[in-house]
């Protein structure tokens, strides 16, 4: 993550912890697009300087229709994969 400028995270669970942020640039921007409580520590990212956005259910507000386009299409290449 040292080298990262821009995460888009959409794990509903805590992924960008401290220990994550800490390696993190403080240039660095983080959207996070997951359902509550989102996947990142923000009190420690807004203690850091990085900035970090919750905007849950953002892909479907801003463009429903792609957005179940491109979740049909990964489910499709899951069950795929599952059925071999």
């Amino acid at each position: 993550m040292k080298d990262v400028d821009l995460v888009v995270n959409t794990v509903p669970h805590l992924i960008l912890t401290a220990k994550v942020l800490t390696g993190m640039k403080l240039h660095a921007l983080i959207i996070d697009l997951a359902s509550k409580p989102g996947g990142t520590d923000f009190r420690f990212a807004e203690k850091r300087g990085i900035k970090a956005l919750l905007a849950p259910g953002l892909p479907g507000i801003v463009a429903p229709k792609t957005a179940g386009q491109i979740l049909a299409g990964v489910l499709s290449d899951l069950l795929a994969e599952e059925n071999g």
